[in-house]
This record gives structure tokens, C-alpha cells and sequence, in this order.
């Protein structure tokens, strides 16, 4: 039997004779809601028997899962094991560790955390060898839940995260179509229903991911008075932004797209068009942009700020939008 001195906030008054879980957060993440009461069940078990060392180690990664900290798996290193019992149980580790990393938290968060309670119950009876009904009941539950749990890691995951007001996603199936409109709403393999998923279990998925997500892009408008292919001295501020931004964050490309009113040919707006993106481009270049990294682009009439008729004057519709990435 291990015998760990362990000293654990809120456990120090923990007496010998009694343990009282405390109440689980009614926002905690679903792995984490069913590993603390895993752990908790395991800790009473221990208690009972007057195993006070193990059950203060379940206790302490109760209130760790009851904290959104996960606890790990039981460390085997800390046990003392039968080289074959040993083998045995690094292999089940090495497999739990791996759907841990996987996203079994999501599409299957109740069977993960009895698979890591069943291991680490496997993990201490197997060291005392003293119930072998008890070590037979852990290892059994540990396969049942390990591969429940594999076999839902296995599964194509699509999740909404934060959907704008009039953003829906659909996903289709062979069979099947789900709309996805709201917030950590998914579907997991070919399921063909919607999923309420824990923000908390979403976002821990995807850190790696939004830790190297690109910045969204940044736009700055300067304008032109009729004709003119200068900007205004309005806009020269919106200019210097844009160029401060482009410096600092060394940005990958920077994208000049030359607009103009509804006054005049359409042809003809669209060379004014171009004629200001392509000057705004060298003021650019001339600031100390690379000339590789800025492009220039018109779009004539086409996309007017502010619709108007034919014809009509609009100083907002003379613009150059710098677009910067």
C-alpha cells in the first residue's frame, strides 16, 4: 500500500472516521463533474476499509477535478507491482493517456472519467492484492469504459463557437441534416442530432489551435474628393494607422482596394478606382512596406459604402479600403 504524506488544502481537518464530499459546481465541465465524483466514490470506498492513505489521495483529486484542475491518472512509478501486473498496467495507461489528449471529453466525457476512476481503482487494488473480486470488477469496468471511450474519439467533430446574431451552420449527412446555431452547439460522427457541448471541454480542446490562430484582418478607409486621386486630408489619420499597423505587426500582406462613386462612366470609375488604390499602394511602399507584400485592386462603382442612384455624388462611396492581414 502506498503512503504518500500529502497535504491538501481544505482536506486538513479530514478526520480518519468520516469524509464528506463537498457539492460539485453545477457549471463544471462534464469530464470534470463525473471525475470528481468518481474520485469521491473511490475515496469513501478507502475510507471504509480504514485505507487512509489512498483515500486522502482520492479525496485530494476530487477536489481537484471539482476545481476544473484535472488530476492524471494514478503514477505508477509511486507503486509497487509484479513486473507482468506492471506491464500490464502501463499498457492500460499509455492507452487511457492517449483518448485523454483526444476529443473523448467531448462526444463521450461520462465514459472517459470512469475509464481514469476504473484505472486508478485497478491501479491501487492491484498494488495491495488483497481483493481479488474487487481487482477483477476495476479491470473489467476500465476495459468497458476505455473502449467506449476510444471508439467515441474516433468520431468527426463539428462545433459552432461563437456564432454571429444571423449565423447558422448545416451540416449534411448521408442521411441526415443539423443546423448548428448556437454557441458550443455540435455534432459528433454521424450521430444526425445536435450536441450541447461544455464550453470549458470545447475550448481546452482547441487551445493549441487558437493559439496560433491568425489575427482577423483589420480595414481602414481613406476617401478622395471628385476626380481627385489624393486622399483628403480628412483620411490622412486613417492612412497613418494603417501604416503603423502594417509596420509593427509586420504584416503578411497588406491589400489596397480602390472604390469611387456612382458619377461618370462605369468604366472610367473603374481606372479612378484603380489610379487611387495604385497611389495609396506607393504611399505605402514609400513609408517602408515591402513592395511584395502590398497589392492594389479596383472595384470601380461595384460595391458603393453607401448605395445611391446612377449618377449621384457620395464622398463616402471615394474611397481606398486598406486592408491589412
Amino acid at each position: 500500500m502506498r503512503r504518500l504524506a500529502l497535504m491538501v488544502a481544505g482536506l486538513a481537518g479530514l478526520a480518519g472516521c468520516a469524509y464528506t464530499p463537498a457539492p460539485i459546481p453545477e457549471d463544471l465541465a462534464g469530464f470534470d463533474r463525473q471525475l470528481a465524483s468518481e474520485y469521491d466514490r473511490l475515496a469513501l470506498a478507502e475510507f471504509d476499509e480504514n485505507d487512509w492513505s489512498d483515500g486522502r489521495l482520492f479525496a485530494a483529486k476530487a477536489e481537484a477535478a471539482r476545481a476544473g484542475q484535472t488530476p492524471a491518472p494514478d503514477d505508477l512509478a509511486e507503486r509497487a507491482y509484479p513486473a507482468a501486473l506492471r506491464a500490464e498496467l502501463e499498457a492500460g495507461r499509455d492507452r487511457l493517456t492517449a483518448v485523454l489528449g483526444g476529443t473523448a471529453r467531448l462526444t463521450a466525457p461520462g465514459a472517459l472519467a470512469r475509464a481514469q476512476g476504473a484505472f486508478d481503482c485497478l491501479a491501487q487494488e492491484a498494488e495491495e492484492r488483497l481483493q481479488p473480486q474487487e481487482i477483477a470488477q476495476c479491470r473489467e469496468a476500465f476495459e468497458q469504459f476505455l473502449a467506449e471511450a476510444e471508439a467515441a474519439g474516433a468520431q468527426v467533430i463539428v462545433v459552432l463557437l461563437e456564432p454571429d446574431e444571423d449565423t447558422a451552420v448545416v451540416v449534411r449527412q448521408a442521411a441526415s441534416e443539423v443546423m448548428l446555431d448556437t454557441a458550443f452547439e455540435g455534432i459528433a460522427g454521424t450521430s444526425g442530432s445536435a450536441t450541447a457541448f461544455a464550453e470549458a471541454d470545447v475550448l481546452r480542446e482547441i487551445e493549441g489551435a487558437l493559439a496560433v490562430e491568425p489575427e482577423r484582418q483589420r480595414s481602414y478607409l481613406v476617401n478622395f474628393d471628385t476626380g481627385a486621386v489624393a486622399i483628403t486630408e480628412a483620411s490622412r489619420p486613417a492612412f497613418d494607422a494603417a501604416l503603423a499597423d502594417a509596420a509593427e505587426t509586420e504584416a503578411v500582406a497588406v491589400t489596397v482596394f480602390g472604390h469611387t462613386d456612382r458619377q461618370g462612366p462605369a468604366r472610367v470609375n473603374v481606372r479612378i478606382a484603380r489610379e487611387r488604390a495604385e497611389t495609396v499602394r506607393d504611399l505605402l511602399i514609400e513609408a517602408g512596406l515591402d513592395p511584395l507584400r502590398v497589392e492594389a485592386d479596383s472595384f470601380g462603382e461595384s460595391f458603393p459604402l453607401v448605395p445611391t442612384p446612377d449618377g449621384a455624388a457620395e464622398p463616402r462611396n471615394r474611397r481606398v479600403e486598406i486592408v491589412v492581414r
